[in-house]
C-alpha cells in the first residue's frame, strides 16, 4: 500500500471509522476487467464527439480533438457490437461480484 493510502487509513480510524485491508475479487483478470472498460468508454466516446462535431459543425480531426482523445475515438470506431456486449456482461460480473464482497459471508 502507498503511503498516501495509510496516512488517509490512520486518518479515517482517528476520526472513529473501522478500516480494514481487503482483497475484492472482480470475477474476472484485471486485464479484462481493463479492457472491457476501455471498450465501453472509447465507444461511448464516439457518440459524444459526433455530438459535439455534428452541433458546432466542425469535423472530428487533429484540428479540433487532442491527440489522446482522437486516438480513443478512432478505437472506439473499431469497437464491435459484439465486443460492446461481452465489455457489458463483463461490468456486470464485475458489479455481481463487488456486491457480494460487501453482502459479506
Amino acid at each position: 500500500m502507498s503511503e498516501a493510502t495509510l496516512a488517509a487509513a490512520r486518518l479515517l480510524e482517528s476520526l472513529g471509522h473501522r478500516v480494514e485491508v481487503t482483497i475484492v475479487n472482480l470475477g474476472v483478470s484485471w486485464e479484462e476487467f481493463v479492457l472491457a472498460n476501455a471498450r465501453l468508454w472509447s465507444a461511448n466516446l464516439v457518440n459524444w464527439i459526433d455530438g459535439f462535431a455534428g452541433a458546432f459543425g466542425r469535423p472530428v480531426d487533429e484540428s479540433t480533438v487532442e491527440p489522446e482523445m482522437l486516438a480513443s475515438y478512432r478505437w472506439g470506431l473499431k469497437v464491435s457490437g459484439a465486443e460492446f456486449v461481452h465489455a457489458l456482461h463483463v461490468r456486470n460480473r464485475v458489479a455481481r461480484s463487488i456486491g457480494a464482497h460487501f453482502r459479506g459471508p
